[in-house]
């Protein structure tokens, strides 16, 4: 399936290649590109460059990876996204979800394969598996894309973990702080770039997620509110997007955070929001799923027939 694209680094200087197996086909022009320059290419030169006998084959075992995106592009992600994380968070109607957007720093990106180190003051540290969508052509007026059209804008995919402060996104209402701490985004391996055929699998993707190996998400991007396309046209009323550009599509259920209960949450909204908002940190904090130091995070993404369609990710969260 695809092309799988993977940025990398052999002692100071960062490449590009395309994984065969354990090992990486680089053309030699494939240095210190940005996302965008690469995703601009049609996808014939791409496999053009890789075909060159020039190309240097390198051992994966003998570089260290890094994130796919790069820090010049835009990172922009979706809020309640799937049914099942909504309904964990509290919302009824699911259907009538709105499409929310928001942007993380891009100094939050990181390797798929690192370490993320828990601030000081966070106590509710949450994991957040997400499909990444890559684009590839640019939308820079208010465009109307049909579902069958996505492939004329989105040219990869990968894979995506938002790491969350809880504690500052909801508690302290800081919600880009929150979600843009150094190392709170880790992407990749690798993009796997699309044919206009295989875009259809799209909507059948398993999304997995575990913790110190117990599996904490599960689902199917079928569970999506919104779909990439209607996404896309959205953001397209307000925005530019640009080759590179990372749209993060949402998480499903099984995150660590979760809503009080009904009786609780009554009871909250009847005391000051200081008293309020520490009272909803204690209450998470009781249930033992955030992450904390020495935890050790997994996620990979595969098609219907369980092939890889993102390589895995491993965080380990360090004090």
């Amino acid at each position: 399936m695809g092309l799988a694209l993977i940025r990398f680094a052999r002692g100071a200087h960062a490449a590009w290649g395309a994984l065969e197996g354990e090992v990486i086909v680089t053309p030699a022009g494939w240095q210190g590109w940005t996302t965008g320059a690469l995703m601009a290419l049609p996808l014939d030169e791409l496999t053009a460059a890789l075909e060159d006998p020039r190309c240097e084959r390198v051992p994966l075992d003998q570089v260290s990876l890094l994130s796919p995106i790069t820090p010049n592009q835009q990172l922009i992600f979706q809020m309640g996204n799937y049914h099942s994380h909504l309904r964990e968070v509290g919302v009824r109607d699911t259907h009538a979800a709105r499409n929310v957007f928001f942007a993380k720093a891009a100094s939050s990106l990181a390797p798929p394969r690192g370490q993320v180190r828990q601030p000081e003051a966070v106590a509710l540290l949450d994991y957040e598996v997400e499909l990444g969508l890559v684009m590839g052509g640019s939308l820079t007026a208010p465009t109307d894309i049909a579902a069958g059209e996505l492939h004329r804008y989105v040219r990869a995919v990968t894979l995506v973990n938002d790491i969350s402060a809880r504690d500052a996104q909801i508690a302290d209402a800081q919600y880009y702080l929150g979600k843009s701490h150094r190392g709170f985004c880790p992407v990749g391996p690798w993009l796997m770039v699309l044919e206009k055929a295989e875009f259809d699998q799209l909507e059948h993707l398993r999304l997995r997620l575990w913790v110190n190996g117990t599996l904490r998400q599960d689902a199917n991007t079928s569970d999506m509110v919104h779909r990439p396309h209607v996404s896309l046209s959205q953001l397209s009323r307000a925005i530019d997007l640009n080759p590179g550009d990372l749209l993060a599509t949402g998480t499903p259920g099984g995150c660590a955070i979760r809503a009080p209960r009904i009786g609780v949450q009554k009871l909250l909204n009847l005391l000051p929001d200081r008293v309020k908002l520490a009272g909803f940190v204690r209450a998470q904090l009781r249930s033992g799923r955030y992450l904390k130091a020495g935890d050790v995070v997994t996620a990979c993404i595969t098609t219907a027939d369980g092939r890889s369609l993102s390589g895995e990710q491993r965080t380990e969260v360090v004090a």
